[in-house]
């Protein structure tokens, strides 16, 4: 079982610095030291999906377990969108409302389960005529159900949905504000993004077909929803292979590995103490989370780390390691741990991977490593708290989203976390709300709405940007997010620092009249800022950011400049700058930043071939990393950044938080209101604070 370690009782959040308060079936990882290609046997692997839901089983119930029916509403309420192999699985393709035919055949398969309904998949491939069919239904949207306009039926509910609309306001006006000096310094470098894919890549995609097969009887009938006008029985591909389940070839795939590099006499190797490997399909709506147990030595400045992934109700604990941080304590030929590192990697079904990176700590740094001295390098003590490494009390909430998130998600987080504190206080109980394990487990919710709340905002605007531009963007691949929260110590004052990091966008914009470049371009630039504005309004505080670095220097004036090997020592750029920048010229990025020194230093990075845009500073982690961190500056504790009392009971401060993420999204205005209403009437009456001392959230609403 995870607990929650509290070091700071001062705090009104509790960091969960060794395990969080939740049930879990715990595996231990028998990863060894070995290149990654050859200990694939050595990853661990369970058996998914991870999140429990019931959205299948309730549509099927909807239909009448009717076949006829499932076939249906697959054709005509599932839409078309092209990429490669299953990606979504059935609940994912039913909260997109999109996918393409490999993933609409297993949500029909998943619907015929629930009928009981014998069935088989069928492998094959499209005419290249009939493919284009499908490529040109990917821009014939279907109708959608026309949802009304949300009306307040109170003046709460007016409260929340003049925030989420003054919310969603901001973030469109600073993106437009920053995406057409970019588009400009672009343009005057001739510069043009071509998106990818191109027509023959959406093709050679839609080729590759999947459908069913029902037995009825003796005969068994083929179940092709792929097409609109498209009847049970009716065949549109050559049959090559027919199978009982879908091969794990076909699956998009994604191992969550940790890597710790090693030095000894001289010689540098890397181990991999955990590694997990799934299906992003079998993570949708799934709360995955990274920490350390830190378990102290004998001996001052030695301890053991041990890498804990949490994926659902699963929990892996890998390899302990020795990490000794001092010079002092070194012996003579002894093993350092000189960095770690959290990876992503990717594999698609044609078999090529994409890896990202999140640095948990490096004692040698970018520039020294970038010019090639890691085997003599001397290596860093790392900053301590608590005689803990800072870098080692993180808490890492880590999202993977296939497809878009149901927005009834956010919902069940927000009951899960307002309920059981409203009745707690009611019944007299508050201050069982301030035990260690209570706070980690909100706090857990609270980081995870984040994540939550942040891609359903980036659906949702860019989506809607996207009808409005005549393109389609969606997603071809998961995207990776991920929340930390660590303890942080500055003029001897504790602080709580909280990042927002896109470590995978995995969207693709096309375009069947052309101009998905410049909306590629304009979607990166709402992801940046949209992270920044929504913890600028989650904490009413100063966010120090790459995006808002950048929007500072516009506001001043300064022009964007396309920078190049030639030019980049000449910006007045730190050194770990420099060595970002040239990182990501020789992995052939365009790199454009404001003229003049700026302090911290940021730019925008641009891949020509997909107009695929990241705002960047230099604590970026790694060139491969598509991410952008938003830093909570000078909080010293969590009451004073979200208005709460000083006294405020910690649990109760934690689900006023998670009302005020939600309450910015607007997803179930009266779910949300009455959520609110029921905290509040709790805490006047059960605790005796009133409404200015209870959240960001009261004080925003009142």
């Amino acid at each position: 079982m995870w607990k929650v370690t509290s070091w700071t009782k001062g705090l009104c959040l509790v960091l969960a610095v060794a395990l969080v308060a939740y049930p879990l079936d715990v595996v231990y990882a028998q990863v060894g030291p070995a290149d990654r290609s050859d200990s694939s046997s050595q990853v661990i692997q369970l058996a998914g999906p991870f999140f429990e839901n019931n959205d299948i089983q309730e549509l099927a119930e909807e239909l009448g377990f009717d076949l006829q029916r499932s076939f249906n509403f697959v054709r005509d309420q599932i839409s078309a969108e092209i990429y490669q192999g299953v990606l979504r699985g059935a609940l994912g393709t039913l909260w997109s409302r999109a996918g393409n035919t490999a993933d609409k055949t297993v949500l029909l398969a998943a619907l015929l389960e629930q009928a009981q309904i014998p069935h088989r998949f069928v492998l094959g491939s499209l005419d290249e005529a009939t493919a284009r069919q499908l490529v040109d239904a990917m821009f014939r949207s279907i109708p959608a159900e026309l949802q009304p306009e949300p009306v307040a039926t109170s003046e709460t509910e007016q409260a929340i949905l003049d925030r989420h609309q003054a919310f969603q306001q901001v973030v469109l006006q600073s993106a437009d504000a920053q995406v057409l000096p970019l588009a400009i310094a672009l343009a005057n470098a001739g510069i043009a993004a071509q998106p990818e894919p191109g027509l023959d890549t959406l093709l050679a995609e839609a080729k590759a077909h999947v459908w069913l097969q029902y037995q009825a009887g003796e005969r068994w009938v083929d179940l092709d929803p792929s097409f609109p006008d498209a009847e049970m029985g009716q065949v549109f591909a050559t049959a090559e292979t027919i199978l009982p389940a879908l091969p794990p070839e076909l699956y998009h795939q994604l191992t969550i590995q940790v890597r710790v590099e090693q030095r000894a006499d001289g010689q540098v190797s890397n181990i991999y103490p955990l590694a997990f490997a799934t299906y992003p399909a079998d993570l949708v709506g799934t709360e995955i989370l990274f920490t350390h147990e830190i378990s102290p030595s004998f001996i001052p400045s030695i301890m053991t780390l041990t890498p804990v992934l949490a994926v659902g109700d699963q929990q892996i604990n890998g390899d302990p390691l020795d990490l000794i941080n001092s010079v002092e304590d070194s012996f003579g030929g002894s093993t350092e741990v000189t960095g770690e590192w959290l990876e992503f990697v990717y594999t698609y079904p044609d078999g090529h991977t994409e890896t990202t990176v999140r640095e948990i700590f490096d004692r040698i740094g970018f520039v020294q490593r970038a010019a090639g001295d890691v085997a003599n390098a001397e290596l860093a003590i790392l900053p301590e708290i608590y005689d803990t490494p800072i870098a080692l009390t993180g808490l890492y909430s880590v999202l993977v989203a296939p497809g878009e998130v149901s927005s009834q998600v956010l919902d069940q987080w927000l009951l899960a976390a307002v309920n059981p504190t409203a009745d707690a206080i009611s019944a007299g109980q508050a201050d069982s709300l301030n035990d260690d394990a209570v706070v980690g487990e909100q706090l857990v919710r609270f980081l995870h709405l984040i994540n939550l709340s942040t891609i359903l905002t980036a659906d949702n605007l860019a989506q809607e940007q996207a009808s409005a531009q005549g393109v389609r963007t969606y997603q071809a691949s998961a995207r990776i997010n991920v929340v930390s929260a660590d303890l942080q110590e500055a003029a001897g004052e504790r602080q709580l620092a909280l990042k927002l990091d896109l470590h995978r966008a995995g969207y693709r914009t096309t375009s069947p009249e052309g101009g998905a470049g410049l909306a590629q371009l304009r979607r990166g630039v709402l992801e940046a800022v949209l992270e920044r504005v929504l913890l600028e309004q989650l904490f009413n505080l100063p966010v120090t950011s790459a995006s808002g670095t950048l929007a500072q220097a516009q506001a001043q004036g300064t022009q964007l400049q396309v920078v190049t090997t030639d030019n980049v020592t000449q910006l007045g750029l730190s050194d770990t700058a420099v060595a970002r920048i040239q990182t990501a010229l020789s992995a052939r990025l365009m790199v454009l930043a404001p003229g003049g020194a700026l302090s911290p230093a940021a730019w925008w990075e641009v891949d020509p071939a997909s107009g695929t845009t990241t705002a960047v500073n230099e604590s970026g982690l790694h060139p491969s990393v598509v991410e952008y961190v938003v830093l909570v500056a000078n909080v010293v504790n969590l009451a004073s950044a979200i208005t709460c009392a000083a006294t405020m009971n910690r649990g109760i401060c934690l689900a006023t938080c998670v009302l005020s993420v939600v309450t910015l999204v607007a997803g179930a205005l009266a779910l949300e209101a009455i959520a609110f209403s029921k905290l509040l009437e709790a805490v006047s009456a059960g605790s005796g604070f009133n409404a200015a001392q209870v959240s960001c959230s009261v004080g925003v609403l009142l």
